[in-house]
């Protein structure tokens, strides 16, 4: 596979440059996926003395709320509930949800793919392609809190005719997503940082002949002959091909 390096079970191709790296994107994404899977992104501030009937009320209750549940108030406080069946979300409130989907999915094969590096040598092209991905992650993630900018953190005009105001407060799951940001950028730049070593061997097999690069020694597939290559005095690395 041209984008593996060295296939090379229970190695450290890399060596310990690959570890800092791995460690923040498994720890990004933890943090990403606990902070808005849960159900205490925000806190949401109802306030305003309406009465409303039982549907309204689970709705227009001060209480934690996440992208995927809320939580109950009282006696079930700490515990996540599902939005109600035939819900309406507004646009900035799906578009948050969908930001935190493609987080975890590009967050997780980022985060995959520099667990295998640990073992399994990379070239710079598949280093500087999760280093985008990582990118594209950070900001990803940012997005997410665009839920502040949703019918759920603002007080529409049908509710404020009647007294009542809504507001959005920063709550554990929200801190976590910036934290998670950050994180996520900083593995992005510690990526940007390793440095592969080059291929020493680079072969393209054409039948019966082998055409070798960068190598100290010649090998075919019936002769192996041992004695470097030297070339007027000029580096050993030098292209040559056995006919």
């Amino acid at each position: 596979m041209p984008w593996l390096h060295d296939m090379k079970c229970c190695g450290t191709p890399h060596g310990r440059t690959v570890l800092l790296p791995c460690l923040l994107a498994l720890s990004s994404l933890a943090i990403s996926n606990a902070s808005t899977k849960w159900c205490d992104y925000v806190n949401r501030v109802v306030e305003g003395n309406v009465s409303f009937d039982y549907y309204q009320e689970v709705m227009l209750v001060t209480r934690m709320i996440g992208l995927w549940s809320y939580e109950g108030v009282g006696a079930y406080a700490g515990t996540c509930y599902a939005y109600p069946e035939g819900f309406e979300y507004d646009d900035y409130f799906t578009f948050a949800r969908i930001m935190s989907i493609l987080t975890s999915i590009i967050g997780g094969i980022c985060a995959i793919l520099l667990f295998t590096s640990v073992f399994v040598g990379f070239n710079r092209a598949t280093f500087v392609s999760i280093a985008m991905g990582l990118f594209v992650t950070m900001v990803l993630e940012s997005l997410t809190l665009l839920v502040f900018k949703s019918d759920f953190c603002n007080t529409p005009y049908e509710l404020e005719k009647i007294g009542i105001s809504v507001r959005c407060e920063h709550a554990w799951g929200s801190q976590s997503d910036i934290f998670a940001s950050l994180l996520w950028f900083c593995t992005f730049l510690s990526v940007c940082l390793i440095r592969p070593p080059p291929a020493d061997d680079v072969f393209t097999d054409t039948g019966s002949n082998v055409i070798i690069i960068h190598q100290t020694e010649i090998r075919s597939n019936d002769q192996d002959l041992t004695t470097p290559l030297v070339d007027n005095g000029q580096s050993s690395a030098t292209e040559k091909v056995l006919v």
